[in-house]
């Protein structure tokens, strides 16, 4: 172990309470998880996503990606303005985003 990380190492934990709090306010695209199925033919995931209980079809994850962001189902995809995709639980998405209507 080096002399940076001993240094650091006999430091106390964090207290993750005592660590400064953030709001997000970025814009992203999202979908609840309705159901989740491996298609063999292309080696993909492929996620069953709706919207107020419509479904819209399905959103090709590659293997990596899913196993990386653990989507489940009732969760939310989430896509963000550069197309990053990612997985966000259901209670702190609703937590922490509300929804744009749009005219």
């Amino acid at each position: 172990m080096n002399n940076d990380i001993m240094r650091h190492a006999i430091q106390k934990p964090v207290d993750l309470n005592e660590l400064p709090e953030y709001i997000c306010h970025k814009k992203i695209r999202a979908a609840k998880i309705d159901r989740i199925a491996y298609n063999e033919k292309t080696d993909q995931y492929w996620i069953f996503v709706s919207v107020d209980g419509h479904p819209l079809g399905h959103v090709e994850i590659d293997i990596e990606t899913y196993n990386k962001r653990g989507f489940q189902v009732g969760g939310f995809v989430t896509v963000y303005n550069d197309g990053y995709i990612s997985y966000s639980p259901e209670e702190p998405f609703l937590d922490g985003y509300k929804r744009l209507i749009q005219e």
